[in-house]
């Protein structure tokens, strides 16, 4: 049988809670959270 883990949603209060305590930056985009890929210091 196939099973479907389900996606938790979070609020933007949720995220930006977790963010403040992050070691790396994330994006949040319609109740979900996605790890952002680093930067180079000519890209900044």
């Amino acid at each position: 049988m196939n099973t479907v883990a389900a996606l938790k949603h979070y609020s933007i209060e949720e995220y930006l809670a977790t963010e403040q305590q992050a070691e790396c930056k994330s994006e949040y985009y319609a109740g979900e959270i996605y790890s952002m890929a680093g930067g180079t210091i000519n890209h900044n």
